[in-house]
């Protein structure tokens, strides 16, 4: 009787991992499907090293500048700077020249064409 048990405990286990075993394969294969779900997804973003790419141009940015200050490109008589530049997460282009003695510095949203700030020494 003893053995009889024994055979039968070991049968019966035997099928409780043949079952588990489907089941577990399934699982694995879910969680294939949503890994690489994920992946897609986080590989769409932006990595730490990599800066987003802004929607507006460096020159679409200047105009907005220029506009903003009303001055024509052709009066402006030195380009300091116009950089594509991330601060406190925001993109933005930092904008930077002069006329004549006139020195004006504007960060504009790289999304949006929005001023964020700007600044006017004259």
């Amino acid at each position: 009787m003893t053995r009889t048990f024994g055979i039968a405990l070991v049968a019966s286990a035997g099928l409780v991992l043949t079952a588990c075993g489907d089941q577990a394969t399934n699982v694995e294969e879910k969680a294939k499907d949503a890994t690489s779900s994920v992946t897609t997804v986080t590989s769409a973003a932006p990595t730490s090293t990599e800066k987003a790419q802004p929607e507006i141009s460096k020159e679409k940015a200047e105009d907005i500048a220029l506009k903003d200050a009303g001055v024509p490109r052709d009066q402006v008589t030195e380009w300091d700077r116009s950089d594509f530049d991330t601060d406190d997460g925001r993109d933005s282009w930092e904008v930077e020249f002069n006329v004549g003695n006139d020195q004006f510095e504007y960060d504009i949203d790289a999304h949006s064409g929005e001023i964020i700030s700007k600044d006017v020494e004259k």
